[in-house]
Parts: C-alpha cells; structure tokens; sequence
C-alpha cells in the first residue's frame, strides 16, 4: 500500500445489496493490521475503506459517510486520539 493512501475495498455484492452494508473507516499505520481487519470486517459483510495514518483518516471523514471508525491510538505522526479530537471539533458528534 503505497504511504499516506486511502484504499477502499471493491464493492462485495451482497444479497441485500451493497447500500445497506454497513461502512467502516480503519486507520492504521501498519498494513499488516489493516489487512487483517479489513479481511474479518469483509467476511463479515461490512465495506471498508482503509486510511494509512491519522492525516489521511481525517481526510478520508471529510469525504466519506461512515458508520464506524476503528482507529490506532499510538501511530507516529498523528496519534488516534488527536485525530479524534480533530475530526469531532466543530462537527455534530458522531451517530
């Protein structure tokens, strides 16, 4: 995964169809970890998109509609929780 990338996993079709999945953002620094939740959350029956590092998971929020974001608190660069803070400040909170 080239550095610094937002990667959306294809579309899977589903029996209900893929507008009712579920939409997940994980942000990770380390591909590995990526991989594995993206594998588990697809088999699973959710969409992901994947987001290398803190900068570009508040990129991937300000263009996406997600459901859910799982997040590394201890990424260098941008750790979780500040990317938390500043994806939550000035915005509605999260459903």
């Amino acid at each position: 995964m080239p550095h610094g990338s937002i990667i959306e996993s294809p579309k899977r079709e589903a029996q209900t169809g893929t507008e009712s999945l579920r939409h997940i953002l994980v942000v990770d620094d380390d591909p590995m970890v990526c991989m594995a939740i993206e594998v588990y959350l697809q088999l699973n029956h959710f969409r992901v998109t994947i987001a290398e590092g803190g900068e570009v998971g508040l990129r991937a929020l300000e263009h996406g509609q997600f459901d859910l974001m799982i997040i590394d608190i201890f990424m260098p660069h941008m750790r979780g929780f500040e990317s938390i803070r500043c994806s939550t400040s000035g915005r509605p909170p999260f459903r």
